[in-house]
């Protein structure tokens, strides 16, 4: 009866491999998901850094129209083109006297998580934003 009793607790022991390779397979689709997710998150960040900069911009300008009449006044204390923050965007203008459109465009060289998804999302991959104010 010992040896039996040895014998079924040996049985008991460990993961058998059927539930291994169940636990790898759920990892590994938890895991393909959220790099998606992930990939969205990183590309609406760097968008979102783009909007704060252009909108920042456009702060800038209207108070310049404001103090001097003009959005391209020599008076201005707006300096375009600028990388933004992190460097991954360059925002540029062209104004004039009664209106100015901004754009912010990807810096080319920088690593930017949105090339590496680049097959998964294509639909993502427009970064250019544009901001006018029509005069």
């Amino acid at each position: 009866m010992s040896e039996r009793r040895k014998m079924k607790t040996k049985q008991t022991q460990g993961f058998t491999l059927i539930e291994v390779i169940i636990v790898v397979g759920i990892v590994g689709v938890l895991s393909a998901i959220s790099i998606g997710f992930y990939g969205n998150h990183v590309v609406s960040a760097n968008r979102t850094e783009a909007r704060a900069a252009l909108t920042s911009t456009a702060a800038s300008l209207e108070k310049c129209r404001a103090l001097y009449g003009a959005y391209d006044n020599a008076s201005c204390n707006v300096t375009l083109p600028f990388d933004t923050e992190e460097d991954l965007y360059t925002i540029s203008s062209v104004p004039a006297a009664s209106a100015f459109t901004l754009t912010a465009t990807p810096v080319a060289g920088k690593r930017q998580l949105r090339h590496f998804f680049q097959g998964v999302f294509p639909d993502r991959l427009n970064n250019v934003f544009h901001q006018s104010r029509p005069g």
